[in-house]
């Protein structure tokens, strides 16, 4: 296929900047767009959506399988009108934004001049209301922003009490930080006091537009983006731009850095990762991964194997700095091995310059475009998406054409019956029908559940094992060497905030432990509930009539919650007994001691927030179970009741035998492609 990215246009001119530097402005609303090409659409369901339209032509003459033409058609209309989500994530140096405006082919996103933006930008084709370059700009809503607020002056170690007792007011909330500094605080907990105070600086004149969504141009857009003190208050963005990649259908999702301030919605981005059409991880050349990239990895690695196509791409960006080709390989060896150790086997990793990349396809260039890299990705990409992407729709709508073939069989079998035999036949299906519909609706033994209750155990004490494996990770991360120097700093309020770092950490791997395990246990709940109604429609008498298998339940399997906000509690005290100086944590057995002794409290804890949340998912698993067995028998009736009806209510004419048998030849010959 076409390369996804190819510019239509060298209207755009102009070239990429590095990560780390601004990029060339959007150009804005009324600059003229590029000249439209013909793409074709990305994800190819396509196919797909053709073979249920040619399918729901053939059903038309059958007013008794009028509601399965119907539902033929729905699901070619929701396919035609599908969009390809692509989502973006790496940390917020690693050129996410350089490396979309490479898929663009044009200078779209300026590249984020901080840590501290917690924007989802969006990069979608133009609307009727939306022209090429303009920006449709959501600010956060004030209940949003107070939360943004309280959850990093409790990053900071700000009394919970005092946040409580500023309520909703902004201008109190924000006096709790007035008066901090960096020193004062842990490292990794500076980007949120950066946040607040671009949240003070911006109030006076942002503050009003909370809850707003606006139409931008160019410069507006541009200030919302890269100026801190109006990023702050941004929710996400949908920039508007006609380029090969939108017009085929895609939707680019630029997420913030994990190790931005929006680091306490990683919930958002695991819903991504679930629900996203391709997952694209963006590192940079030779940087290491940041504690951040390494959780997420880690949730990536896990739920790996649960989806049914790996959608997962790998990017090595800024891959021109290599020295040489024998440097480059050895770098792209190194992050495969790094990718190995968070269970990441056999990844799709592409070395690329996002700058040649985008300076290539401003110039039309093929040569340059190989050379960037961004040709070989462009083409796995496309494999991916038209093939294995669209071979899964077309699995997919095929069983949907097998199914329905078990009724146009039953139509050509009663076409030769007199109408007792068509009437005894009817009545034996609908008793089937109703007969498994009840069993299905009363199905919750013990052993019909036992199964899912032993993974849900299982995938609890892994997980904990997990957590537990890494937990001297944490513990370096939060109390390490280069934060507690003995340079002036106020130490003893400094391993505070090393405690309530680690607190932090080992409760987001949790969380991010228990998210991939709510989406392994949905999916095996959907399994076994799809074993069951196979091992129902092949006990029953159906005449090879199945119902359509539902799809992978909502469970409400929350993550979310703090294990440590009341317990542990360690006193400042107790830290500095066991810190006494440097020297004696580091060099003795000071460190060691306080890991192991902090390591068994806050498991301690742990393991009674894991237990609640058992008993919490086995209830949420068995009334997930019970419902969709429930709502198959119910669809399985409902469906047999409708076919029944219309056979009593619309008796075969003269010749329709000869049309069922052409329809149902054409049926084999469409299904079987």
């Amino acid at each position: 296929g076409a390369p996804i990215g190819e510019t239509a246009s060298s209207a755009a001119a102009g070239a990429s900047a590095r990560p780390d530097a601004a990029a060339e402005p959007v150009r804005s609303a009324d600059a003229a767009a590029p000249a439209e090409e013909a793409v074709s659409p990305i994800g190819a369901p396509t196919g797909a959506a053709a073979l249920l339209e040619r399918a729901a032509e053939l059903l038309a003459p059958v007013p008794q399988l009028r509601k399965q033409r119907d539902g033929l058609a729905a699901k070619a209309a929701q396919l035609r009108e599908s969009r390809f989500t692509i989502a973006l994530f790496g940390a917020f140096s690693a050129g996410k934004s350089s490396f979309a405006n490479a898929l663009v082919g044009q200078p779209a996103l300026p590249v984020s001049p901080n840590p501290t933006t917690a924007t989802i930008n969006r990069i979608v084709a133009p609307a009727a209301d939306a022209p090429h370059g303009t920006a449709r700009i959501a600010m956060k809503t004030p209940e949003a922003m107070r939360e943004d607020l309280a959850h990093s002056l409790e990053r900071l170690g700000v009394d919970a009490a005092a946040i409580r007792a500023a309520g909703d007011d902004a201008s109190a909330l924000l006096t709790l930080a007035a008066r901090m500094t960096p020193d004062d605080i842990h490292p990794r907990g500076r980007p949120h006091l950066a946040f607040l105070r671009a949240a003070a600086s911006g109030w006076p004149h942002y503050g009003e537009r909370l809850g707003r969504t606006f139409l931008a141009g160019e410069a507006e857009y541009r200030r919302y983006v890269a100026e801190e003190e109006a990023s702050c208050f941004v929710a996400s963005v949908d920039l508007h731009v006609d380029s090969p990649l939108t017009r085929s259908g895609a939707v680019l999702v630029d997420t913030p850095g994990a190790d931005s301030i929006n680091a306490r919605h990683t919930g958002v981005a695991f819903e991504y990762i679930k629900n996203a059409d391709a997952v694209l991880f963006v590192t940079y050349y030779n940087h290491a991964f940041t504690e951040a990239d390494r959780g997420f990895l880690n949730q990536l690695g896990s739920v790996k194997d649960a989806f049914e196509l790996d959608k997962m791409f790998f990017v090595l960006n800024a891959a021109d700095l290599a020295a040489s080709p024998e440097e480059l390989a050895a770098v792209q060896s190194h992050v495969e091995q790094q990718l190995l150790k968070h269970g990441i086997r056999r990844p799709r990793l592409f070395p690329i310059s996002s700058l040649q990349a985008l300076e290539a396809k401003l110039d039309r260039s093929p040569e340059g475009m190989e050379a960037s890299g961004i040709a070989a990705f462009e083409a796995a990409f496309r494999q991916f998406s038209e093939r294995e992407l669209g071979s899964l729709a077309l699995a997919a709508a095929r069983q949907q054409l097998a199914r329905i073939e078990g009724l146009i069989d039953g139509l050509l079998r009663s076409a030769g019956e007199d109408a007792a035999t068509r009437q005894a036949r009817t009545e034996r299906l609908l008793r089937e029908a109703s007969k498994l519909r009840d069993d299905w609706r009363s199905e919750l033994s013990a052993a019909a559940v036992q199964p899912l209750a032993q993974e849900l155990e299982e995938q609890l004490y892994h997980l904990r094992r997990r957590v537990q494996y890494r937990f001297g990770e944490h513990f370096l991360g939060a109390f390490h060497p280069s934060v507690l120097q003995d340079d002036g700093r106020d130490l003893k309020k400094l391993l505070q905030a090393c405690w309530l770092d680690l607190k932090r950490s080992v409760a987001e791997d949790l969380r991010q432990e228990l998210r991939s395990a709510g989406l392994r246990i949905e999916v095996a709940l959907q399994r076994s509930v799809a074993e069951r109604i196979r091992d129902g429609i092949e006990r029953s008498e159906l005449d090879g009539f199945s119902p359509e298998l539902p799809g992978k339940p909502e469970l409400g399997l929350s993550a979310e919650g703090d294990p440590f906000r009341e317990r542990p509690a360690v006193d400042a005290r107790r830290l500095w007994n066991a810190f006494r100086s440097p020297k004696h944590f580091f060099e003795k057995e000071g460190s060691r001691a306080l890991r192991e002794t902090l390591e068994a409290e806050l498991l301690r804890e742990a393991d009674v927030w894991l237990e609640a949340m058992k008993r919490d998912w086995t209830s949420r698993v068995e009334e997930g179970f019970r419902l969709s067995l429930a709502e198959a028998g119910e669809a399985l009736a409902g469906e047999l009741g409708t076919f029944a009806a219309g056979l009593e209510r619309e008796l075969l004419q003269p010749g329709a035998e000869a049309e069922l048998a052409r329809i149902r030849a054409a049926w084999t010959q469409l299904k079987n492609g």
